[in-house]
């Protein structure tokens, strides 16, 4: 049963991000509006624009001798602008806390997918779907089962601040979500079927078909391939047993495995406390073995 309903559409921006959505050449902007998304394209429009009358104040202001009969009729030059096009928006069901841009493997137009992250530790993966005009959702991910719920004092998760990053190489993302939770979401990547199968490099030979990759001759069997492999949840306290208060993490960049830093306290923060004592921040830098799923730590 449904106990309320929207009577206006959210007008206040909270979450915004840049990424060629549309196509592998498009400029477009994403916002999203508390549990509205709406995606624009970058169009630039070129205009014939009458410099006649701005020429004939510049002479009038500046009188000369020369005849100026033989230049012709009026005066033209082209101008390039800009703006921004609303292309659709779409109303979801639930509280956008991110918005993250990843390039997987391949998307149905061609441009990167947008992963969104909402108040109910839960992952969305979406693309563009140039045949329908509208959003396909690639996969979604729930992480709110009664097994990481914690404590029973611990508070839900949707009073808890969830928050998502990815990582700049689009090798994994991850979602900070509950007091003190992170899932990694791994994104293949070029080469992965080849270390599955188990591909030699010193011969010539790939690694044989498997019977499931091969569809039946009725069709039914799925030959497709999702652009992302299972998830899993660790404890920031196993990471390091001081991450008792994140506070924020993202990732880094220029590192050969997925690594991200993050902030966190040894006491819950909070500034009408500022006069009784000073909240000391921590920074600390992890490095993700994805198929081990484990970390290393880089700095603490």
């Amino acid at each position: 049963m449904q106990c309320y309903t929207e009577l206006t559409p959210p007008t206040a921006v909270t979450h915004a991000v840049t990424l060629p959505f549309l196509g592998p050449k498009a400029h477009n902007l994403v916002v999203a509006k508390t549990s509205l998304l709406q995606v624009f394209e970058l169009r630039t429009i070129i205009s014939d624009v009458d410099t006649a009358p701005v020429e004939k104040r510049r002479r009038l202001s500046q009188p000369d001798t020369t005849d100026h009969h033989f230049l012709g009729g009026d005066l033209y030059r082209t101008e390039q602008t800009s703006k921004l096009v609303l292309v659709g928006e779409y109303a979801l069901s639930g509280t956008i806390t991110s918005l993250a841009r990843v390039k997987v493997l391949s998307t149905k137009a061609g441009g990167e997918a947008l992963l969104l992250s909402f108040k109910d530790a839960k992952l969305s993966l979406v693309e563009w779907d140039p045949e329908r005009h509208n959003l396909s959702t690639i996969s979604i991910h729930y992480y709110e089962g009664e097994d990481l719920q914690g404590a029973p004092w611990a508070p839900d998760l949707g009073d808890c601040h969830n928050y998502l990053t990815a990582d700049p190489s689009s090798r994994c993302a991850a979602l900070k979500f509950g007091a003190r939770h992170l899932a990694i979401l791994p994104f293949r990547q070029i080469g992965d079927d080849l270390v599955e199968g188990g591909y030699n490099s010193d011969s010539d030979t790939l690694p044989a078909q498997k019977p499931a990759d091969i569809a039946d001759t009725n069709g039914d069997a799925d030959n497709t391939q999702t652009p992302y492999t299972s998830s899993f949840v660790l404890p920031l306290t196993a990471l390091d047993p001081s991450l008792t208060h994140p506070v924020h993490l993202a990732f880094l960049y220029e590192y050969r495995e997925p690594t991200f830093g993050i902030i966190s306290s040894v006491k819950a923060p909070g500034s009408s406390l500022f006069e009784e004592r000073r909240d000391i921040l921590t920074y600390n830098v992890f490095t993700l073995d994805l198929e081990q799923r484990a970390s290393t730590t880089l700095l603490s």
